[in-house]
């Protein structure tokens, strides 16, 4: 196929990609705008519910379609930076007018930020059910409104950043501000996404020279990730690029960079803290670790002005107990429902074993110091600590660690992300179609998102390499 006729067939397959977040689109319109109860028309209600799980059916089967296609099309055509970005510009702006609908995390966000940037209060210690007087808390799920700020102190900040611009729109009623401040999370999170995958490429010339288009449509034109980050909002992408750019400036040699990086995604969510020791290794084996420790300086300065800010109060700390008390949807929560034992009590070993694998990790990229052992310790660690170390398991979770086991290119790691980036969208059939998130809800979660991508990964085996493969 000559030059000019790949780079069209890429660009066919990003606007099938378009379609399918508009097909996603068209069921955040009806779920928020067309209920459909009728005495005089009782069919109506069920038609549309069975439209609204078609419209996400849809999505994770055109968008995955696109998706895997797309990545050979850049394997074969090697587009310019300049080209794919243009290709994907409409599928960006497609998930960004997604109506968020499968998860209400987004809402929760901008009443978080406006307890630090409209009321004063101290996020983790204050929730938003103690302004009463806010309007904001029509909004939502309300239980969520009576839990403190579960994420990093650079989420807060911004979160609040959010909400205090949102509300110079005060002109606006409150689900004018509402739907501002969700569609300004919606641009920071698609432009963490876009560089992600612009540090990608950098990655991937480590590991697979060649590869880096390759690598660009693997992460921005991931249906798991698209979805779950611009369609559906939830914060992951600001982790995702914080570690991206830390495995970047690891594999560049540039230590002290990596270390500041990492600490910015600890400052974002706690979890990447177990990649210490990786990266700690990857600095000892460069001879590099004055850097490492001038980089974790920095980042451990800023923390220290984020406790200044937020975790001087009594019970700051507090969340973490209450966060490790949710349960749904998770490994641990199978064995529960399955059998008598208790999932909280397992949550103890569990974490042991994801220590473990990051002890293993750091272990093996000691003695083969490659690219590739970094990205493998990365994605391991990651997925250990997703499968394994929490009660509460959401696919948005799997962008902690399914970018990075998508540009090893083969292996376990390789079709397990292959396989969650197309079925963890399917797990929201049961909540799209009836709005439920009792067991049979939790259950699909569950299984389309961890156990289907775990299982098929030890028995499928792809003919031919696609994308960073």
């Amino acid at each position: 196929m000559p030059p000019p006729a790949r780079a069209d067939r890429l660009r066919r397959l990003a606007w099938l990609a378009t379609a399918a977040l508009v097909l996603l689109a068209l069921g955040g319109v009806r779920h928020h705008l067309v209920w459909g109860e009728s005495e005089r028309r009782p069919w109506l209600l069920p038609l549309l519910n069975l439209g609204e799980a078609g419209s996400v059916l849809g999505f994770a089967v055109l968008g995955g379609i696109a998706w895997w296609r797309g990545m050979l099309a850049a394997d074969a055509a090697q587009p310019p930076l300049r080209r794919l970005m243009g290709c994907s510009a409409p599928i960006l702006l497609a998930a960004i007018a997604v109506p968020p609908f499968l998860s209400m995390d987004p809402i929760d966000y901008v009443v978080r930020g406006r307890v630090l940037a409209v009321h004063g209060g101290n996020p983790y210690v204050q929730v938003a059910s103690e302004f009463a007087d806010d309007p904001f808390l029509a909004f939502g799920d309300a239980p969520w409104k009576d839990f403190p700020l579960p994420y990093g102190p650079l989420v807060a900040n911004l979160q609040g950043a959010v909400a205090w611009l949102a509300h110079q729109c005060d002109f606006l009623p409150p689900i004018g501000e509402l739907v501002v401040a969700i569609l300004l999370l919606k641009l920071l999170f698609a432009g963490s996404l876009l560089a992600t995958a612009v540090l990608a490429r950098r990655v991937a010339a480590h590991v697979r020279p060649g590869s880096e288009p390759v690598a660009f449509v693997a992460i921005l034109w991931n249906p798991l990730l698209l979805n779950e980050g611009v369609a559906n909002a939830h914060n992951e992408p600001l982790l995702l690029l914080a570690v991206m750019a830390a495995v970047a400036a690891a594999l560049a040699g540039r230590a002290g960079r990596a270390a500041f990086a990492l600490g910015l995604g600890v400052l974002t969510k706690f979890v990447p803290v177990l990649l210490g020791p990786l990266w700690a290794v990857q600095a000892a084996r460069q001879r590099r670790l004055g850097a490492f420790a001038l980089g974790a300086l920095a980042s451990g300065a800023l923390a220290a002005l984020f406790g200044w800010q937020f975790f001087r109060a009594e019970g700051a700390f507090d969340f973490l107990r209450r966060q490790s008390s949710q349960n749904a949807a998770s490994l641990w929560w199978g064995v529960q429902q399955a059998t008598a034992l208790d999932g909280a009590q397992l949550l103890g070993p569990g974490r042991v074993l994801v220590v473990a694998v990051a002890a293993l990790a750091a272990a093996r990229l000691w003695r083969r110091p490659t690219p590739r052992e970094l990205l493998a310790g990365t994605a391991a660690t990651m997925l250990a600590l997703v499968a394994l170390g929490l009660t509460l398991h959401g696919p948005w979770y799997h962008a902690w660690w399914l970018p990075f086991a998508l540009l090893l290119g083969r292996g376990f790691l390789f079709r397990a992300a292959c396989i969650a980036s197309v079925t963890a969208p399917l797990g929201y059939l049961v909540w799209a179609c009836a709005r439920r998130h009792d067991a049979p809800s939790q259950w699909l979660l569950l299984a389309a998102s961890l156990l289907l991508p775990l299982l098929g990964a030890l028995v499928w085996r792809p003919r031919a390499a696609a994308g960073p493969g």
